[in-house]
């Protein structure tokens, strides 16, 4: 088995954005951002290991997980890209900008900032709500919105973790590698320390409605990265991209022309 992340291309420009995804997503729920963006630059959407149609392994660092980045760069090459990470893809993001600067040129760093988060428990709950799923028994993705419902009360969660129920040979299968990701949820909710330091233009974008992005954090993002800019997007949360996705193209296809 190829160990090489998947992906989707989006424009055929010169200068390339990666966009990674968050925990429980894949590079598709991106199609939209990445459209808007490739009308002047290349997008690429990647599944990151564990996710989408990407390899499944046991281990899942922010080292590991940067490495399978920067080999699937290596094997499409591209040397010089914009990062766009939401969440754990965020974090992945940074992880790479800090440790390998000279590959990028930029990052946007959604709803995440360079630190460890207390998640694992909402996480793990998660996991617990799709684990217990009947998967052999479900027929259809509202009957496993249904079975889900009393877990998971929120629509717009459930319909998030539903896009990864696919069918094959005849029964729906989870696409994210759930065992994988309860096993190193404590890895994914820190931010190993770093060393390092990324120069170059960031904006961090928070939702207004999430906590995520927390004043005290300031100081530390501006350790590691001295040229960031942080702007709130009214009326959204966690998942800012898809609340609000005119107003989030806007601010990045602003924040590449100021950079260009």
């Amino acid at each position: 088995m190829r160990r090489i992340l998947k992906h989707k291309q989006f424009g055929h420009d010169s200068r390339a954005i990666i966009i990674l995804h968050g925990l429980f997503g894949r590079g598709r729920n991106w199609q939209q951002i990445a459209k808007a963006l490739s009308r002047k630059m290349s997008v690429y959407c990647v599944d990151l290991r564990n996710h989408g149609a990407s390899f499944q392994d046991p281990e899942m660092g922010y080292a590991s997980m940067s490495r399978d980045v920067l080999t699937w760069m290596d094997a499409n090459q591209l040397e010089h890209v914009e990062l766009i990470g939401h969440s754990m893809g965020g974090k992945v993001a940074m992880h790479l900008a800090l440790n390998h600067p000279h590959r990028f040129n930029s990052l946007i760093s959604v709803d995440i900032a360079p630190v460890s988060y207390s998640t694992q428990a909402a996480f793990q709950h998660l996991i617990n709500a799709m684990k217990a799923l009947p998967l052999a028994d479900i027929s259809s993705r509202q009957q496993a919105d249904a079975h889900l419902q009393a877990a998971i009360p929120d629509p717009a969660v459930r319909q998030f973790l539903l896009s990864n129920l696919y069918k094959q040979h005849e029964q729906y299968q989870w696409q994210f590698n759930l065992s994988a990701i309860a096993q190193n949820l404590q890895a994914i909710s820190d931010f190993p320390s770093q060393k390092g330091v990324f120069e170059q233009p960031v904006l961090f974008l928070g939702g207004a409605a999430s906590d995520y992005i927390q004043d005290q954090y300031r100081p530390v993002i501006k350790t590691y990265f001295p040229m960031y800019r942080y702007i709130r997007i009214k009326h959204a949360g966690h998942w800012l991209h898809s609340e609000q996705p005119e107003v989030f193209i806007r601010i990045a296809e602003s924040f590449y022309q100021k950079i260009n």
